[in-house]
């Protein structure tokens, strides 16, 4: 026996009236931040989803899905903000790598060196003053001037010609040189006490003479009238 099915095909009714739009209110931070109070038809968008939740007008939510509009158009370039402040320094880089050595420069111009220095004026007398030329590698020339000092007057060869010193020995032995009281010379003086001499006997002993001789010990003192003899003297060397 067959059995067959029968399906009844509906017709489309016709297009309903537009619906009301959605009247996008604002945005909030999440669903818990869904303003109390909101219209019937309200809607408001929630911005760590991006969902849009229909109000009823008594508080309740209907979640309409994600919310997102066409992109719209390029805004106009703002105003250009002040500067901010410096940054801070950066580090430093690593060192380039060593460039390659220059070209050598060109020889510099040769200097200027004397060719000679020749006296081309004078003859070198006393008190009186040469001139000298000195000829450079370029050819140019240059002078200066050397005066020549006036001869001195000679020293003398020996104590006695000397200026501020006695002119003669004679009648001057036994004495001893000292300063003038004047303190501008020399001049021999008597000996003012004994002078002792470490000698044997002098051949020719002179009055104050004081002499050890080195052979007997004997110290001995020489006046006008004889010499005075002292025994048992000791001359120790140094």
């Amino acid at each position: 026996m067959a059995i067959t099915r029968v399906i009844k095909v509906k017709e489309r009714g016709p297009q309903g009236p537009p619906g009301a739009g959605l009247d996008i209110r604002g945005s909030v931070t999440n669903f818990a931040s869904l303003p109390l109070g909101a219209l019937d038809g309200d809607v408001w968008v929630t911005l760590d989803d991006g969902h849009g939740w229909l109000s009823d007008g008594a508080d309740n939510w209907t979640d309409l899905g994600p919310i997102k509009g066409p992109q719209g158009d390029t805004g106009p370039a703002g105003p250009t903000g002040p500067a901010g402040p410096a940054g801070a320094d950066g580090a430093d880089g690593a060192d380039g790598i060593n460039g390659t050595n220059g070209l050598d420069g060109a020889d510099g111009a040769d200097g200027r060196g004397i060719v000679s220095i020749i006296r081309t004026a004078g003859d070198g007398s006393a008190g009186t003053t040469d001139t000298y030329t000195i000829t450079y590698t370029d050819a140019t020339t240059s002078t200066f001037n050397v005066y020549n000092g006036a001869d001195g007057v000679g020293g003398g060869s020996t104590f006695l010609l000397l200026s501020d010193t006695p002119g003669s020995y004679a009648g001057q032995s036994g004495k001893v040189l000292a300063v003038t009281v004047g303190e501008n010379g020399l001049e021999f003086i008597d000996v003012q006490g004994a002078i002792l001499q470490v000698a044997t006997d002098p051949i020719a002993p002179q009055a104050n003479d004081v002499w050890l001789n080195t052979t007997s010990s004997q110290l001995k003192f020489k006046t006008s009238a004889g010499t005075v003899v002292f025994d048992a003297w000791q001359f120790i060397p140094d």
